[in-house]
């Protein structure tokens, strides 16, 4: 790890990827680098992300996120070479990115995909796709993704109880891909729909049907 590197900040990297034609060549190589640049970001992402416009916000989200980009968010979470509990920490800190920036930027009672932008690159999208983009695929099989999994699904859990109908939708996204965990969550959803406020009524619509589904799967074939 050189010296420049290791003096980078997450708010440095963010400039850097978003001033450059080619941006991916300033996300580092190495994965503990990048773990800990995304922990930075995580902790405080309105102070990392505050100068920016919407598009330029979403363009630095989607280069984090997307499982398309390499090192991504997910993909460092899933890296098994990593400690565990600091990739643990890394995914149960994503609730934040949602509060403090999503949920500021983007009207409460909107949802996200409701006002995408066509590019892809918006915040509005990042936020409505955020679980889908990562596209970490659920692998309860496996010890190490198990605790991964778990830590996501208390992500996305925290994400839907945030009051913002873009948080909510983004959340209900999430848990239909981690169908994998039916019981896990059937419970998330019933909690949400017997104490939280859905901030749009297609939001309840969406969840009841995902309940429904989880609960299903449970039944004994």
């Amino acid at each position: 790890m050189s010296t420049t590197e290791t003096r980078t900040t997450a708010t440095q990297w963010i400039f850097a990827l978003l001033r450059d034609d080619e941006p991916f060549e300033h996300i580092p190589s190495e994965p503990a680098l990048a773990l800990s640049l995304l922990r930075e970001l995580l902790t405080a992402p309105y102070a990392a992300l505050s100068s920016l416009d919407d598009p330029a916000c979403g363009a630095a989200l989607n280069s984090l996120v997307a499982a398309w980009h390499t090192p991504n968010l997910m993909g460092i979470a899933v890296d098994a070479s990593l400690p565990r509990p600091e990739r643990v920490a890394l995914v149960r800190a994503v609730p934040g990115l949602f509060r403090d920036v999503v949920a500021r930027r983007l009207p409460a009672a909107q949802l996200a995909s409701a006002s995408r932008d066509p590019s892809l690159k918006s915040l509005a999208n990042i936020a409505h796709m955020f679980w889908e983009y990562a596209a970490i695929t659920p692998r309860a099989e496996d010890e190490d993704q198990r605790v991964i999994d778990a830590a996501c699904l208390d992500a996305i859990e925290s994400v839907l109880f945030i009051a913002h109908a873009g948080c909510q939708e983004s959340a209900l996204l999430g848990l239909s891909l981690w169908s994998a965990y039916p019981a896990r969550v059937y419970a998330i959803l019933d909690r949400w729909l017997t104490s939280a406020t859905p901030m749009h009524p297609s939001l309840t619509e969406r969840a009841c049907r995902e309940r429904a589904a989880a609960e299903h799967s449970l039944r004994p074939r």
